[in-house]
Parts: structure tokens; sequence; C-alpha cells
């Protein structure tokens, strides 16, 4: 075989197949779930700051973790259906991360053009009233960390039973 015959089978054998692009994770898709998901979120929180007393409870604020979890159920399931049996759990944690990661960066971004727009409205977390710049700032770094963390966690959860019962590839 001479040189070119050779590169020609190399080409060819390194391109590129259906399966290939299958068995990727559609970053592009988790991307925009997770944006629309930090668009709701940050949009609760705003309304919770606005139509909550002082010193409300911490569980209003919290409830954002309930829309966060209908909405990953609804795309890792759709995932799910495209991609083989038994790959789920791998490829679900990378999606779910992809879509944490830009739920929790976009809910961040939107809390502090929120706090720039409406100077009296602060995330306040814990029950602890927001007094400098200093702490606006770290307590809109929470509510990122905290997205973050507890999306991953539910994002965890839903794959445990979305899971298929035969054993992994």
């Amino acid at each position: 075989m001479d040189y070119t015959t050779e590169k020609k089978a190399r080409e060819i054998t390194s391109r590129p197949t259906d399966q290939y692009y299958k068995d990727r994770v559609p970053y592009g898709r988790a991307t925009v779930v997770g944006a629309v998901t930090g668009i709701i979120v940050a949009l609760y929180l705003l309304l919770v700051e606005f139509l909550t007393p002082e010193g409300a409870g911490s569980f209003i604020k919290m409830a954002k973790y309930l829309i966060i979890a209908p909405i990953f159920y609804t795309a890792l399931k759709s995932y799910k259906a495209k991609i083989p049996t038994g790959k789920i759990f791998k490829r679900g944690i990378v999606y779910g991360a992809t879509m944490s990661a830009v739920t929790a960066l976009v809910t961040f971004g939107l809390a502090v053009v929120f706090q720039l727009i409406f100077p009296d409205v602060e995330y306040s977390q814990f029950l602890r009233d927001v007094d400098t710049a200093g702490e606006t700032i770290v307590f809109d770094w929470m509510v990122l960390f905290e997205t973050f963390v507890f999306s991953m966690i539910v994002t965890f959860i839903i794959l445990q039973g979305l899971k298929d019962r035969a054993k992994p590839e």
C-alpha cells in the first residue's frame, strides 16, 4: 500500500460516524435549559424579595429548588430517550452539570443586575439583612454556589430514578 492510499484509508476511518454524534452530550441544549432555568429562578427570587415581608421564612427562598427539579427532570428524561440503553447515568451527570453550572451563573448574573437596577432589593440569606456592597457580593456568590450544589444533588437524585436496570456498558 502506498502513502496516498494509506492516508485516504486513515481519513475514512477517522471520520466521525453517526454513532459518534449520537454518543456526544448535547451541551448546547443543556446550556439553553440551564439559562431558562436560571432566568426563572432569578425572577422568582426577585418576586420573593418584592412580595414577602421583612424576615420572611427561609423556606420561601429555598422553594426556588422546587422550580429547578421538574425542569431538570423533564430535560434529563428527554435526553434519556435519545441515547443508547445503559448510558444515561454517565452522560446525564455531564448534562446535569452543564445545566447546573449555567443555571447558577445566570442566577448569579441576574441577581447582580437586579441589585444594580433595584438598589433597595437585597437577596438576604438566612434571615440576615445585607448592609454593605461587600455583603451583597458575598450573598450573590452564596446564591451561585448553593444553586450549583443543589442542582447537582437534584440531578443525581433524578438520575438514580432514570438509570436503566440493565448493567451499564
